[in-house]
């Protein structure tokens, strides 16, 4: 907590400003010893205050007759929380960068992305010296978006492989079948089942444990019977699948390094 504290505190400056508007501002938080950046949206349809915390970055909404002094003192009483916030945010896995060297998930192993300049593409995948080795064409002139592009393509071929033959056994296992099955890459779920017994997975899921994955699945296929989150569907979810907490657990922790930004 120190270093992150210090570390915080060398990256800002020391100015405060004295009027309430839109823009970038500073407070010193005595009980951590630091200057503490944030944003201030004002609205004049706003009738309260609120904090939000995302990416590191705090941003408070507020109505437009509030002074500095109230969104000081607001800020103050919610510094322990936030705080705590900006420490969990700091600790989480990073957004992956397309750069030789990161660190990406496949199967739940944490692999080095090995970028190696070629004349022709090629992808090898050795996870017991812990690489994932991508040779480049040197005539690429985009390498974030070229690495990105082969990244996906990679998940989505992984997930293909892995569901061809467990999806159907977990259809039998569980006694329900869906119509059809198709990988679709989404912002913010991992999978969907819709009315017509169609099921849709998240091919980032190939950087999950294979038993994370087969807990989305399950969870998608008790949809089948119950297109809600009621309790007959969770009583169905939990008769087959005992991990529902844990895999909830684990994608919520690594959830920022699967999502290919």
């Amino acid at each position: 907590m120190a270093n992150f504290l210090n570390s915080l505190k060398n990256s800002l400056s020391l100015s405060l400003p004295q009027r309430l508007f839109d823009g970038e501002f500073f407070i010193y938080l005595h009980q951590y010893d630091i200057e503490l950046n944030y944003q201030i949206k004002v609205s004049s349809r706003r009738k309260t205050l609120s904090l939000e915390l995302k990416h590191g970055q705090v941003t408070i909404r507020a109505p437009h007759w509030l002074t500095m002094e109230d969104i000081e003192s607001f800020i103050v009483s919610k510094q322990d929380w936030l705080m705590d916030k900006l420490q969990q945010q700091a600790d989480r896995p990073q957004p992956c960068q397309y750069q030789d060297g990161e660190q990406i998930l496949v199967f739940g192993q944490w692999l080095t992305l090995k970028i190696i300049l070629s004349r022709q593409y090629f992808l090898q995948l050795e996870p017991e010296n812990g690489l994932l080795k991508m040779y480049v064409p040197s005539r690429v002139k985009d390498l974030k978006k070229y690495v990105k592009a082969k990244l996906k393509a990679f998940y989505l071929e992984q997930t293909a492989d892995y569901l061809q033959q467990r999806f159907s056994q977990l259809e039998q296992q569980t006694g329900l079948k869906a119509s059809a099955l198709e990988l679709k890459f989404f912002k913010s779920r991992w999978g969907c089942c819709y009315s017509s017994g169609l099921i849709k997975i998240n091919p980032m899921l190939a950087g999950t444990p294979k038993w994370v994955i087969d807990c989305v699945v399950i969870h998608e296929l008790c949809h089948l019977k119950h297109m809600n989150h009621s309790a007959q569907f969770w009583q169905l979810n939990q008769e087959f699948c005992s991990n529902c907490d844990a895999s909830k657990q684990w994608l919520k922790a690594h959830s920022t390094a699967l999502h290919l930004a």
